[in-house]
């Protein structure tokens, strides 16, 4: 049997605040959840997913609707998702990343520079 969740239970699980859920909703990155008879929300593993996708794609540095492209291809298979422009958008993320890396590798490098040569011990 599939669980579902309150809306509270499922902020808490993905430490998530309970108006960004309704806001993800509103906005249509989320579907709208299926209401019990009292119009409690009640949501499935998928939401659970979804809002997991869009938390990490948002850690990552992702827009909003960029978000929404994404989920959209990947669970609705939307015919108005132009999947050329989200390729390209990942890829201009993972250049973004990659030059992000480098930075940090030169950093990484110039501190254990200072810490080899300068700095006694």
């Amino acid at each position: 049997m599939n669980k579902s969740y309150h809306i509270g239970e499922l902020a808490r699980e993905l430490n998530l605040n309970k108006e960004t859920i309704r806001y993800y909703e509103k906005i249509g990155l989320l579907s709208d959840p299926k209401r019990e008879s009292n119009g409690y929300r009640n949501y499935t593993q998928g939401d659970m997913q979804i809002l997991l996708c869009i938390r990490t794609a948002k850690e990552h540095g992702f827009t909003l609707s960029e978000i929404k492209m994404i989920i959209t291809k990947l669970y609705e298979d939307s015919k108005d998702c132009d999947i050329k422009h989200l390729k390209k958008m990942i890829v201009n993320k993972i250049e973004t990343i990659d030059i992000k890396l480098e930075e940090l590798n030169r950093t990484k490098r110039l501190l254990e520079e200072i810490n080899k040569n300068i700095l006694p011990e």
